[in-house]
């Protein structure tokens, strides 16, 4: 992510052997914990919390609300919904699912949500465009380059599970692609899905309530 750089004025691709050399970096296994203290074994290597970090600081904000008494509200950091109870109607908030490059002006449809959270990930979020060749801020891990696949957003709905969860898993189906993910999510009853993909295509989980 520093190599590509997407929050600079003046982006560019980086070369390949920049790329091939941070990708030698990237290993989990090499991430040693000890109590408070975190360590990595690789030279090189970096810890990045972009997937998770937005999840988490939305779970604290929801916990310090609650703890002063807030029954009902919506915690909305941008693509992370944290819900607090329902509307005074007694009936759940309806969570708009962007329509990818709106600008959030146009939704594709909306969900249900009641202490839960809505999560989006996509790569029309952060991206810059080369020689007619458009480069989105997902990278796979194991290529070092932006992930190719059809999604162009993938939305997680939790009822059992933290932002901050939420917020990976978003990621996760996101470079995994729309069937690998379906596999994983079967194991997971209180997570349901929504995949969109660049043919405007909808694939849901089965238990997702969706409204267009």
């Amino acid at each position: 992510t520093d190599l590509w750089d997407f929050n600079s004025e003046n982006p560019k691709v980086p070369s390949e052997q920049e790329i091939k050399a941070a990708v030698a970096t990237v290993d989990y296994q090499q991430i040693k914990i000890e109590g408070n203290t975190v360590s990595l074994s690789l030279d090189g290597a970096r810890l990045d919390v972009g997937g998770l970090a937005k999840g988490y600081i939305a779970d604290r904000i929801v916990d310090h609300l609650v703890d002063n008494e807030v029954t009902q509200g919506i915690v909305n950091l941008g693509g992370n919904v944290g819900t607090i109870g329902e509307k005074e109607d007694g009936t759940p908030w309806r969570i708009g699912i962007n329509r990818p490059y709106s600008d959030g002006s146009e939704v594709i449809g909306t969900v249900p949500a009641s202490d839960n959270c809505v999560i989006t990930s996509g790569i029309y979020e952060r991206f810059f465009v080369v020689d007619g060749v458009q480069y989105h801020h997902i990278i796979d891990p194991t290529t070092g380059y932006p992930v190719k696949n059809d999604l162009e957003s993938v939305t997680i709905v939790g009822a059992g599970g933290t932002s901050m969860e939420c917020d990976a898993y978003s990621t996760i189906c996101l470079l995994l692609g729309t069937e690998e993910s379906l596999v994983i999510l079967k194991q997971l009853p209180d997570i349901e899905a929504l995949f969109l993909d660049s043919n405007d295509y909808v694939t849901m989980t089965e238990g997702l309530q969706f409204e267009e």
